[in-house]
């Protein structure tokens, strides 16, 4: 077995952490080239969503713009042309890659906004001395000192929506849907509802949103049995409810693999709720 930045490669691993063994070992193995985008941002430890379909190619580049001819790639590889400058490379567990900054913005230029955007909150999260503007500015610095790239828009709106808030990949991945799918009016993150209730999402101050993550239930995390951790949940979901709260509940697997089924059914509670809500204000009037 070798071992790659305290990864052992042919032990039992969750995915994740083979992919991250997979990139660690590629980047020991180039003699010139840098880790990039979503190769680069497993070695930084940002959160990176992994693939709907197929292998996640492990993705590098010559800091010199100069592509290789495909041929010399190597399975399970693939070259950006790009040029990198000093101030954009690093060594990170024992290989070259790109600044988590720069990994970020190239994950939205490559894989989407949306799989930019979590990367990139992970990344303001990793700098808590930073402020939301200050995180912005640093953004658009990076960018501009890319100078002209390709799809550079897509990385542009991942800044936009930045935070600070998401606490998990998937809460991430739930917000940058919302504001795909221009849901609600008025989207706020950790929010105290009621004492001692925080609740992930709220939608225009009545709608909560709460995500489930599949670990939760898997009866190893709690010291509780899943039974315990279904009615503490359901005590709390009551509790929110009896503060006139309509409560919505999703799993990351249905955020990851079923957004548009996830989005047309809160959508419509939303139109249903919206009603309800509006006859209220219109009684109390």
């Amino acid at each position: 077995m070798e071992q790659f930045g305290g990864v052992v490669e042919g032990q039992s691993l969750p995915w994740h952490e083979k992919q991250l063994a997979r990139c660690l070992r590629a980047g020991h193995s180039a003699r010139r080239a840098v880790l990039v985008g979503v190769s680069a941002a497993r070695v930084h430890g940002l959160w990176v969503l992994p693939p709907r379909c197929g292998e996640e190619p492990v993705t590098l580049a010559l800091r010199s713009g100069v592509m290789p001819p495909r041929r010399d790639w190597g399975h399970g590889r693939s070259y950006k042309k790009m040029r990198l400058p000093d101030s954009m490379v690093e060594k990170v567990q024992g290989v070259r890659v790109t600044s988590a900054l720069r990994a970020a913005l190239d994950v939205a230029r490559f894989e989407g906004w949306i799989r930019g955007f979590v990367a990139l909150e992970s990344w303001f999260r990793m700098h808590p001395e930073l402020d939301v503007e200050a995180a912005k500015a640093m953004a658009m610095d990076c960018l501009a000192t890319m100078g002209r790239v390709k799809d550079i828009a897509e990385a542009r709106r991942a800044i936009s929506l930045l935070s600070g808030q998401c606490e998990s990949p998937y809460e991430a991945l739930c917000i940058a849907l919302l504001a795909h799918a221009k849901m609600g009016h008025s989207i706020q993150q950790q929010v105290w509802v009621i004492p001692s209730v925080r609740v992930d999402v709220l939608i225009d101050g009545w709608l909560v949103l709460e995500i489930d993550g599949a670990v939760k239930y898997d009866g190893a995390t709690y010291d509780s049995d899943t039974r315990r951790v279904i009615v503490e949940e359901r005590r709390r979901e009551v509790r929110l409810q009896n503060a006139g709260y309509t409560v919505f509940r999703v799993t990351s697997t249905e955020l990851f693999h079923q957004p548009q089924k996830f989005l047309a059914e809160l959508r419509a509670t939303w139109v249903s709720g919206r009603e309800r809500v509006l006859q209220q204000v219109v009684r109390q009037a």
